[in-house]
């Protein structure tokens, strides 16, 4: 079943190790979300560690 945004049914992205670039979110974009630190940096950061973490699966 997909999550529902509004009226739309948008899949939610996963991988075999979905678990460890969710943890990267909650880390990376924790701070941003809250006021503290900038959100684009972040997200370069958090970009960056997943595409490493999502290499990894394939290796």
């Amino acid at each position: 079943m997909l999550p529902r945004h509004g009226r739309l049914r948008v899949p939610y992205p996963s991988s075999r190790n979905t678990a460890v670039w969710e943890d990267l979110e909650y880390l990376l974009l924790g701070a941003p979300f809250s006021g503290k630190g900038g959100i684009e940096g972040a997200a370069r950061t958090l970009a960056k560690q997943m595409d490493r973490a999502l290499d990894e699966e394939d290796n």
